[in-house]
This record gives structure tokens, C-alpha cells and sequence, in this order.
């Protein structure tokens, strides 16, 4: 499979590394069929979709659950994993500083790319 072109929507992403880090991580995994990276503020700095408007709806999601979270008093917001209509999935991870949203594809298991993101990021 062909990787995806990545394009940063915020210029200063294009050289932070926090960022790169990131973008860095996700390309290596190949179960990430695209990706967006999203600042603190909900706005995408990077991705690599054609569907620009995926952006929006990660943006809701964490909005959506983390007024959820405080309502029931839940400790922390670790991931949304939603099953899309052609079998993909949308897995939204709230990291330091940034927010990480990856269409997975068929079949993959989003533990599986939890881990190895983290692992990459963290070195752990």
C-alpha cells in the first residue's frame, strides 16, 4: 500500500518535534489506513485524509466525551474506538499536548496499534 501524502494545516507542526514525532510513529504502523493530529484547541495540524472533514468529528467526539467524563465522574479519557459502516475504524487517542485520530483498517486491532504508537512515542 502506498502511504498517504501528509499535509500540515498548522505551518509550525512542520517543524515541531512533538509533532514529527507523531506523524513519525503513525506512518510506521500499517494497519493506519490515515491519520490527523490535532492540537489541544481541536484544530488539525496534520493529516493525511482526503476527507478533511473527519477532523470535525474527532474534535466533537473528545468535546462529546469529555463533558460525558465529567458528568459520571470518570477518572480519564483514554481512547474512542467507533467501527465505521465499511469495516474500518476511527481509533481517537487524547495524548499530551495533542490529539490522535487513525482510520485502522479492516481487521486491525486497535490494541495492537495502541501499543506500538505508544512505544514509539514513549520509547517504552
Amino acid at each position: 500500500m502506498t502511504k498517504p501524502t501528509i499535509t500540515y494545516t498548522i505551518k509550525e507542526a512542520g517543524t515541531d518535534p512533538a509533532y514529527q514525532a507523531s506523524v513519525n510513529a503513525i506512518s510506521n504502523i500499517d494497519a493506519v489506513h490515515s491519520f490527523f493530529i490535532l492540537d489541544n484547541a481541536g484544530k488539525v495540524a496534520v493529516h493525511s485524509s482526503i476527507n478533511t472533514a473527519i477532523g470535525e468529528l474527532i474534535t466533537y467526539c473528545i468535546v462529546a466525551c469529555s463533558n460525558l467524563r465529567k458528568f459520571i465522574k470518570a477518572k480519564a479519557l483514554r481512547r474512542i474506538h467507533m467501527q465505521m459502516k465499511d469495516g474500518t475504524s476511527l481509533l481517537i487517542l487524547p495524548l499530551a499536548g495533542k490529539i490522535i485520530g487513525m482510520i485502522l483498517d479492516v481487521g486491525s486491532s486497535a490494541d495492537e496499534v495502541i501499543n506500538q504508537i505508544k512505544s514509539d512515542l514513549t520509547g517504552k
